[in-house]
């Protein structure tokens, strides 16, 4: 379930499909991103979520070559890399599925926090 779930938020980023992630989501999804840019924060509900899932989908190529998932019963954690203009960036989002299948938790973590902050300061 946890790594159906990552798949499939990898997959929505990578086409930019953002709005299809709004169906995974409930009132009590969080996603939490570390930092100190405009995206940093616990991002509470389909709407804050989709917020910053929008800018983060700017970073287009999502590199469709560089992820992978890696799950257990706990959780999923995807690793990826996001691609824009002055901006390389690899991630690991930490993916924890309801058991309704719906997004419970996601932890972001950016590999060059300081290079991530500046591009979205």
């Amino acid at each position: 379930m946890h790594a159906e779930l990552a798949e499939r938020l990898f997959a929505w980023l990578r086409d930019g499909d953002v709005e299809s992630v709004a169906p995974v989501l409930s009132d009590k999804s969080v996603w939490e991103l570390r930092g100190q840019s405009v995206l940093a924060g616990a991002h509470r509900g389909p709407r804050a979520i989709l917020r910053v899932l929008r800018r983060l989908a700017e970073l287009q190529p999502i590199r469709p070559d560089a992820y992978d998932v890696m799950a257990s019963e706990y959780h999923a954690t995807l690793t990826m890399r996001l691609v824009g203009d002055e901006l390389d960036s690899d991630h690991a989002l930490v993916v924890v599925a309801a058991d309704d299948g719906k997004l419970d938790r996601a932890f972001h973590y950016v590999f060059d926090l300081y290079a991530f902050d500046r591009y979205f300061a």
